[in-house]
């Protein structure tokens, strides 16, 4: 029977979970910064007064600055 050391110690498993949890706040940081460069292109796109205040906005309010300019713009 195949066995993982690394798996049966406590480090192992806690390494395991801090490597994930890197990786998966790693994609939420990448797809936050994504909706804060789409928000601005698109705004600016649209023409609208302030890019760079929606775009502000959206990072500092995430997902609720996101519903908000999806409701507001043009």
């Amino acid at each position: 029977m195949l066995t993982l050391p690394l798996l049966q110690t406590g480090a192992g498993i806690t390494l395991i979970f801090f490597a994930l949890f890197g990786v998966i706040s790693l994609a939420i940081t990448a797809v936050s910064l994504f909706a804060v460069y789409w928000t601005y292109k698109d705004a600016q796109s649209r023409r609208m007064d302030s890019p760079e205040l929606w775009a502000l906005i959206v990072l500092v309010g995430n997902v609720v600055g996101i519903v908000l300019y999806l409701m507001v713009r043009e």
